[in-house]
């Protein structure tokens, strides 16, 4: 059972709970869940792991959807891409075929990079106009994907206009592909795949 049904213009991926303990955040989509008694459940992944919790009524913009939990079919093979820096691309296979999107990438170091679920909402860094897909924006611009290379590297992948070290994909319409891939891919929790970050593709 995962977390469903919160990928509307309004909530953009992330549904508002409460733990018993009193405290308050948001769960990303497809969370892994475990259902308890009086609309309360239990979650099974994620940065809350092992906390019990109910939907924070309060705090939904509205009540869509009778239920915010259902099953979800996800895929047990990891997400792979490559960046390269030379040409300033993220590349990945999608049905057979490789897609590609421009990205931002400064002062980013060549390595492997392991994709992990997002850790909070970023409501901080996504403008109007970045969840505006009217305005060539992404409804997901919240949510940043944590990056880690060896133990103390650490940088974001997510959706903007520049880079500070991260990985930035520019297109709007590419982010929300990209998201979707990488929310669906969960070989393990917490992890869904990894990022090769080169200066240049060597074709063989």
């Amino acid at each position: 059972m995962r977390i469903v049904n919160n990928l509307d213009r309004k909530l953009r991926g992330w549904l508002p709970v409460k733990s018993i303990t009193g405290k308050s955040y948001e769960i990303f989509y497809s969370t892994e869940i475990q259902l308890k008694n009086s609309g309360k459940f239990l979650l099974r992944e994620g940065f809350h792991e092992g906390d019990i919790v109910s939907i924070k009524e309060s705090s939904l913009p509205y009540r869509l959807f009778q239920t915010y939990n259902g099953p979800l079919k996800v895929s047990r093979k990891p997400f792979r891409a490559i960046v390269e820096l030379s040409t300033s691309r993220i590349l990945y296979e999608k049905d057979g075929k490789i897609v590609e999107y421009y990205v931002q990438a400064e002062n980013l170091q060549p390595g492997q990079y392991a994709i992990l679920s997002p850790d909070r909402r970023r409501i901080d860094k996504a403008t109007k106009k970045y969840i505006s897909e009217g305005n060539g924006g992404s409804r997901f611009a919240e949510t940043w994907f944590p990056l880690v290379k060896h133990e103390f590297e650490f940088q974001y992948l997510h959706y903007g206009t520049y880079s500070n070290g991260c990985i930035t994909v520019t297109s709007g319409s590419g982010w929300t592909e990209l998201y979707l891939l990488i929310m669906k891919s969960r070989p393990r929790k917490m992890y869904h795949g990894t990022i090769t970050v080169v200066e240049k593709i060597i074709y063989k």
